[in-house]
């Protein structure tokens, strides 16, 4: 009987569905026609390297120099810096917007090939000419380098910490560099303060190791309660902790432990106890 029901409603829904008017907000066909109807824009240009971000497939080829450039640079990437300056040395080569890398690849090659004061002048050469971006960095390097291959170390030196007060890629590597070449010139508190930005200031670098084995054969000011190196130790020491470096900063902590006043002495046994838990 349900079902009967069923099928005389639907039966019913369908003869009368015809005649039902369309509600208001449905859109005629008239309307639907005007809504599919082409907005009023300008043509496309039929030269795809018109439109935005699509260059032209026709691109003119690239000059001579640019591939004598990307050669020379493979080179010495490969370790043949004798075949590579021949090419770089081409006063063509340091024209164009890629000039100063050629004249930075050049003085490179030189000081690769044993002609440090050939590199030397090709890099101060440069280095007058303001390069801009990680060329200035690389120049003041390949300076210094050039520098030491002199045996002018006090020359070196000074680029080294001028290359400190700048922004650089590494500047943990710099400062090891300034440590060597300090204490080679018999400056050891030089030597011992650069060793200690790298301990203090970078201690998950690489070199920071290095940089505490050199630290232990130089002077430096004992570890007192409120003294610079206690702070510094102490938080260096919290930085291992927090990073889960269990062993060094165990190490760091048993260092501070023996001058440290009541609240530090407290904090550093939680620690200790934090790290054998």
């Amino acid at each position: 009987m349900n079902r009967l029901r069923v099928l005389v409603l639907l039966v019913v829904a369908a003869v009368l569905w015809p005649g039902v008017a369309p509600r208001a907000q449905q859109p005629t066909v008239a309307e639907d026609a005007r809504a599919l109807e082409p907005t009023d824009h300008p043509a496309l240009p039929a030269d795809p390297s018109q439109l935005w971000m699509a260059p032209s497939r026709a691109r003119a080829p690239r000059p001579a120099s640019l591939n004598e450039l990307a050669r020379a640079v493979k080179l010495e990437v490969d370790g043949d810096f004798a075949k590579a300056l021949p090419i770089l040395a081409d006063p063509a080569m340091q024209q164009g917007t890629l000039g100063h890398y050629a004249e930075y690849y050049k003085g490179l090659a030189e000081l690769r090939v044993a002609r440090a004061a050939d590199a030397r002048s090709t890099f101060q050469s440069l280095a007058a000419k303001q390069p801009i971006g990680y060329l200035v960095e690389a120049t003041a390097l390949g300076e210094a380098e050039s520098d030491e291959a002199l045996g002018d170390l006090g020359a070196a030196l000074e680029v080294y910490e001028r290359l400190t007060q700048m922004k650089t890629t590494a500047p943990d590597e710099v400062l090891m560099r300034v440590g060597k070449t300090a204490r080679a010139l018999g400056h050891k508190d030089k030597a011992a303060e650069a060793y200690s930005r790298v301990v203090y200031e970078f201690p998950f670098s690489d070199f920071a190791m290095t940089a505490a084995t050199e630290l232990e054969t130089l002077p430096l000011a004992p570890i007192m309660a409120g003294s610079n190196r206690y702070k510094l130790e102490l938080g260096r020491a919290e930085r291992f902790f927090g990073a889960k470096r269990d062993a060094p900063a165990r190490a760091a902590f048993e260092l501070g432990r023996a001058a440290a006043p009541g609240d530090d002495r407290e904090l550093i046994s939680v620690r200790l106890a934090e790290d054998d838990y």
